[in-house]
């Protein structure tokens, strides 16, 4: 085999390779549960962290592998959650992030939920990530987006 087609050969079996890999794209709100633990479940499928929660309510809006060819594409995303954790929890949520003032919230009319989010009051941030919390009442909001 001639040595200027061996890069070629190692290109096109990686990208034969490629594909979709995890979660299927979504565009789903909580709602759509009856339970706590089917809301977690499904949750658990899209994000990385694993946490408690006591009331749960979110909207995920996920384009996974946005080329529909073999070569993956970006990936966009909206993970906004409004929940009730354990109060030993918060600052899990926190963690590495940077106290900010008020960010623009508007994001949070996009979750169907009955949690009164009004004693949310400090906020933190780190690039695509804000946390909004109301340690009062262990509310906890939380934004993850790339678009």
């Amino acid at each position: 085999m001639k040595k200027n087609l061996l890069p070629l050969i190692l290109l096109f079996v990686a990208i034969s390779g490629c594909g979709q890999s995890g979660p299927p794209s979504t565009s789903t709100s909580s709602s759509e549960f009856a339970t706590l633990p089917e809301k977690i479940e499904f949750l658990e499928q899209y994000v990385t962290f694993r946490r408690h929660y006591v009331k749960l309510d979110y909207q995920l809006n996920i384009q996974t592998n946005n080329s529909r060819v073999s070569i993956p594409g970006p990936n966009d995303w909206f993970i906004g959650i409004i929940a009730v954790v354990p109060p030993e929890e918060i600052q899990q949520w926190t963690k590495g992030l940077t106290p900010v003032e008020k960010p623009d919230t508007e994001w949070m009319s996009r979750i169907k939920t009955t949690i009164d989010t009004s004693g949310v009051n400090q906020w933190y941030e780190d690039g695509h990530r804000t946390v909004g919390v109301d340690e009062a009442n262990a509310v906890i909001v939380y934004l993850n987006y790339a678009m």
